[in-house]
């Protein structure tokens, strides 16, 4: 058994499989260090359970020095849980829970206290493409035929096999 802290991501039945928390919401933290604190989401990690929000829950890394450059010591933003953070109303800039009902065939967030639309972000919206590098295929190599079926029927008649046209087959002993 593997001890839970060296787990890399949360197990399957503890995920949460409907997340009302987008990348480029606006929310509040209400649990923990950072109680208080508003930001934007920047990321969310649904393996871990995990939102990452902008300027909040920042930790200090150290990090070590080589031949060439000292060890320093740098602000990182850590993730925050999800059941520690609420959405904040747009009406009244408060944080709220929230629920979902359908208008117009589509389904929307609702704030529960003040029966207020919560949009979703443009960010969300908007798809992060990722970065090209040396590593990626080529388009034209994409499209590229690399396999061609061989011609067995000429493979055989120039041989001098008589018989069906097709590659032998291999029988297990």
């Amino acid at each position: 058994m593997v001890h839970k802290g060296l787990r890399k991501f949360v197990r399957e039945i503890h995920r949460i499989r409907k997340w009302k928390y987008v990348r480029g919401d606006e929310v509040q933290v209400i649990a923990g260090k950072p109680k208080g604190e508003r930001g934007k989401i920047v990321k969310v990690y649904k393996k871990k359970n995990k939102v990452l929000i902008e300027g909040v829950n920042l930790v200090k890394k150290h990090q070590k020095g080589n031949e060439e450059s000292k060890g320093t010591i740098i602000s990182k933003i850590a993730p925050v849980h999800y059941s520690n953070i609420q959405l904040v109303d747009p009406s009244d800039n408060r944080p709220c829970r929230i629920k979902y009902e359908f208008k117009d065939g589509k389904k929307i967030r609702v704030s529960k206290r003040t029966n207020t639309i919560i949009p979703k972000p443009t960010e969300f919206q908007v798809r992060i493409t990722p970065k090209d590098s040396p590593k990626d295929t080529t388009s034209e190599n994409v499209l590229k035929v690399t396999y061609v079926k061989p011609d067995y029927a000429a493979i055989f008649s120039a041989s001098g096999r008589v018989g069906n046209n097709e590659p032998p087959k291999t029988i297990k002993v």
